[in-house]
C-alpha cells in the first residue's frame, strides 16, 4: 500500500508544474564481504557478514512557492533519511539495513515564511533538514525562528521534536519526549559564514532519570572549506573539510562517548566498508577527482584510528544528469565490496511525442498544530481516532496535516497525510525516523478521493455526507439528477466487508438523507432530515432495525447558528445524540467541537458558544495583521443529563499572510483540567 501511495504521490507532483520538481534516483546490484565492527553508524547494526543483493534509493521533490516570502517544499525519499538505499528482492539474511524493503518516508515537509509578524523574521516550520556538524545532520520535524539583525548578522531559535513516545499519558506514566533547542548566531564575512550555537538535547526518559546533550558548536565554511568544532558535556569532537578541482580532504576526531543521540552522524561517510560511530573516533580522507570526457573517476584511501584502512574508487560514465556507477572498496582484514548500477536525476522523458497530460487545477493545505493539556478523566463516549482521550490525564505533542488535491472536470485525486480522514496527521517525532506513532499507525499517507466523473455518474472513493451524522470517504458509485443523488458504496472493516446504499435529495432550504448498512448479518439504518435558513441550520436523525431490532430507534439532532450580532461573529452549536446511537465506526460529521474534550455523536448533550471580536489597536504594524479575539463556552453532558464538564477560553488569531492564518489558544476546564494550544493554518 505504501508504494501505490508513493507513486500516486509521485505521479501528482511530476504533473504539478514537472519542470521544477526534483527527482532522482538509482538502483542497482552489490556484493560485500564484511567484518564485525565494535561500533556502528546510526542504522548500519547489520553492517557484517558476506551478502549479496539487490538495491535502490528513489527521491521526489516539489517546492511550491506562494505569493511574495512564503515557500512549502514536500518530498518523499525511500527507506528513510538516514539510510542511502534499501534493499530489494534480497532475502532477510542478505540485508544490509534492518527495515523493511520497499518502504518510503517523508524526507521534507516545511512551510518557510518571510515577514511573519515582524519585517525581519522568518519563520521555518515542518520536517526540514537540521545541520549541527559535528554533532548531527539529519532531517528533523521542527521549527526555526530566525531574525535579520544586519544584511550580514542573523539570529536563529530552534525548536525540534527529537523523539515522540507516549504523547497521550495515563496515571502512573511519564513524559518519555526528546526535545533539542537552542539559539544560534550566524555571521557572514566575504566568502566566509561563521557560526556559533548552543543545542541541548534533553531526554524526559519517563519514569526514569532525565538526560541532558549540551552542545556548544562554532563553525566555519565556505564553499570549498569547512571547520565544525563541538564541545558535548565537555567530550570533544570536530570535523574538517578542505577541496579544489582535483583534491579532496577531510577529517574527523571524537572524544570517547561523544554521540549523536540516534540521528544521523554530523560527519558525512568516510568510505565504502567502515561506518564506525563517532564516539572514539579519529579519521582521515583523501580524494581526487579525474575528469576522462564521459568518464569520472573519484579514487580515495581513508583510515580510521590509525589501525583500519580502506581504499577504493568511484566510476561514473555518462552525463552529470544519468549514468552508469561502479564503485569498489578493499580493506584490512580480507573485507572488500562494490555497489554497481544506474543512477539519474531530472524528469524522465516520455517515449511518446503525443502523449499529453490533461489539464488539471490543484489545491493544497498545510497546517502546523501542537496541543499542550491536563484532562479531567470523566468517561463519555470520544469521536472515533480518540480512543483513550476521556481517560487520560495528559497530553502533549506537535503535528501536521498536508493535503493535496489535483482535479478537472473528469477525475479528483485527493491525498492526505496520516492513516486515514479521521486521523489524517503526523506525529512529530524522529529518533531512527520510527517513532512509536509511526509504528502503531502503520501508515504516513492515505487516499481521501480518488474518483472519475462521467456525466452524473461519480465512480471511485469519494466523499459521502450526512448532516449531523457522517462525513466520510466510500468506494462505489453514484449517480445524481437534479435534486436527486444515490449509490452503492463498500469498505473493509476487520477483516469484513462492509456495505452501503445512499440516498439523498438537497434543495435550496433543506434536504433528506438516508444510508442502510449491512455488514455479515447485521443491518442497520439512519434517515434524516436537514434544514438551511440563512445562518441557521438544524437537523434531526433517526436510527432503526439495528441488528434487525425494530424496536431500535436511536436519534440524534442539531442545532448551528452563525453570523454576526452587530460587530460580534457569533459560532453557536448544539448536538444531542441518545444512549446508543452511533456512526458505526465511520468519520463523524461533527469533529474536534472542543479542545479539552472530543466528545462523539453518540450519549451526549453538548453545547458549544464562540463569540469573535475584531481588534483594532491604532498601530498599523499591528493591526495589518488583522487581530482577532474569541471567547469560548462549552458544555458535555450524558444523554441522560449526567454533568461531564466544561470548558471555556480565548481564542487570539493573525493573519500573517493573504492565504495563512496563525491562532493561539487556551482554555481552561473543571478538575483543573487545561488546554494550551497553536494552530498555523495555510492554503493556496
Amino acid at each position: 500500500m505504501k508504494l501505490s501511495l508513493f507513486a500516486a504521490t509521485l505521479f501528482l507532483l511530476l504533473c504539478a508544474e514537472a519542470k521544477s520538481a526534483e527527482i532522482g534516483g538509482e538502483g542497482g546490484f552489490y556484493y560485500v564481504k564484511l567484518k564485525n565492527q565494535k561500533s556502528y553508524r546510526t542504522g548500519y547494526d547489520l553492517w557484517n557478514g558476506k551478502k549479496r543483493g539487490f538495491f535502490y534509493n528513489l527521491f521526489i521533490g516539489k517546492k511550491f512557492k506562494i505569493k511574495k516570502g512564503s515557500v512549502f517544499k514536500v518530498s518523499i525519499v525511500s527507506g528513510t533519511t538516514k539510510l542511502p538505499f534499501v534493499n530489494a528482492f534480497t532475502p532477510i539474511e542478505d540485508r544490509l539495513f534492518p527495515y523493511q524493503s520497499r518502504t518510503f518516508d517523508i524526507r521534507e515537509l516545511y512551510l518557510r515564511k518571510r515577514h511573519f509578524i515582524l519585517e525581519n523574521l522568518t519563520l521555518t516550520a515542518g520536517k526540514s533538514r537540521f545541520n549541527f556538524s559535528p554533532v548531527f545532520n539529519d532531517y528533523l520535524w521542527g521549527g526555526k525562528f530566525s531574525y535579520r539583525l544586519k544584511d550580514n548578522l542573523w539570529f536563529n531559535y530552534y525548536q525540534i521534536a527529537g523523539y515522540e513516545g507516549k504523547y497521550l499519558l495515563l496515571n502512573g506514566e511519564s513524559e518519555d519526549d526528546v526535545d533539542i533547542f537552542g539559539p544560534e548566531i550566524v555571521w557572514k564575512k566575504g566568502k566566509y559564514v561563521l557560526s556559533a550555537a548552543a543545542i541541548r538535547i534533553s531526554d524526559a526518559r519517563g519514569n526514569e532519570k532525565g538526560i541532558n546533550k549540551n552542545n556548544l558548536i562554532l563553525r566555519v565554511k565556505s564553499e570549498n572549506e569547512a571547520f565544525d568544532a563541538a564541545v558535548q558535556n565537555g567530550k570533544w569532537g570536530f570535523y574538517g573539510k578542505w577541496e579544489n578541482n582535483l583534491l579532496k580532504l577531510e577529517g574527523c576526531a571524537f572524544e570517547k562517548g561523544f554521540t549523536s543521540y540516534g540521528y544521523r552522524e554530523g560527519v558525512p561517510d568516510f568510505g565504502v566498508i567502515y561506518h564506525p560511530a563517532v564516539s572514539d573516533l579519529k579519521a582521515l580522507r583523501v580524494a581526487l577527482k579525474k575528469t576522462y570526457g564521459e568518464f569520472r573517476l573519484f579514487p580515495y584511501v581513508a583510515v580510521y584510528n590509525k589501525s583500519r584502512i580502506e581504499g577504493g574508487s568511484k566510476l561514473l560514465v555518462g552525463s552529470e544528469k544519468s549514468n552508469l556507477f561502479l564503485t569498489a572498496a578493499m580493506g584490512d582484514g580480507d573485507r572488500w565490496g562494490f555497489f554497481t548500477g544506474y543512477s539519474w536525476k531530472g524528469i524522465p522523458q516520455f517515449p511518446f511525442k503525443r502523449f499529453q497530460i490533461p489539464s488539471f487545477k490543484l489545491k493544497n493545505y498545510f497546517d502546523i498544530a501542537g496541543e499542550y493539556a491536563n484532562f479531567p478523566q470523566h468517561f463519555y463516549n470520544v469521536q472515533s481516532g480518540y480512543e483513550g482521550w476521556n481517560t487520560a490525564k495528559h497530553v502533549g505533542y506537535w503535528h501536521s496535516t498536508y493535503k493535496l488535491t489535483m482535479y478537472s472536470d473528469r477525475f479528483t485525486v485527493k491525498v492526505s497525510t496520516g492513516r486515514n480522514s479521521k486521523t489524517d496527521y503526523v506525529i512529530w517525532g524522529n529518533t531512527a525516523d520510527n517513532f512509536l506513532y509511526q509504528k502503531n499507525a502503520g501508515k504516513l499517507w492515505h487516499f481521501e478521493e480518488a474518483y472519475i466523473s462521467i456525466r452524473q455518474l461519480k465512480a471511485g472513493l469519494q466523499n459521502v455526507k450526512i448532516p449531523g451524522f457522517i462525513d466520510a470517504n466510500l468506494s462505489g458509485l453514484r449517480y445524481s439528477f437534479r435534486a436527486l443523488s444515490g449509490g452503492a458504496f463498500a469498505e473493509r472493516e476487520g477483516g469484513h466487508t462492509v456495505k452501503y446504499l445512499f440516498a439523498q435529495t438537497l434543495f435550496k432550504n433543506f434536504g433528506v438523507s438516508g444510508l442502510l448498512r449491512k455488514k455479515e448479518s447485521e443491518k442497520d439504518a439512519v434517515a434524516g432530515l436537514h434544514v438551511s435558513i440563512k445562518g441557521l441550520r438544524g437537523g434531526f436523525l433517526r436510527e432503526w432495525n439495528r441488528n434487525g431490532s425494530l424496536s431500535s430507534r436511536e436519534w440524534g439532532g442539531f442545532l448551528k447558528f452563525e453570523g454576526a450580532i452587530k460587530n460580534l461573529k457569533v459560532n453557536a452549536l448544539y448536538e444531542v445524540y441518545s444512549t446508543n446511537f452511533e456512526t458505526f465506526g465511520m468519520k463523524e460529521f461533527f469533529r474536534n467541537v472542543s479542545y479539552i474534550y472530543r466528545p462523539g455523536e453518540s450519549n451526549i448533550r453538548f453545547l458549544k458558544l464562540l463569540v469573535k471580536k475584531n481588534l483594532e489597536l491604532g498601530r498599523k504594524k499591528i493591526d495589518r495583521l488583522k487581530p482577532e479575539i474569541g471567547f469560548i463556552y462549552d458544555r458535555l453532558t450524558r444523554f441522560s443529563g449526567s454533568y461531564v464538564g466544561e470548558e471555556t477560553g480565548i481564542i487570539l488569531s493573525l493573519k500573517p499572510g493573504k492565504f495563512c492564518k496563525l491562532s493561539l489558544i487556551g482554555t481552561v476546564g473543571t478538575n483543573h483540567s487545561f488546554c494550551n494550544g497553536l494552530n498555523f493554518q495555510v492554503k493556496w
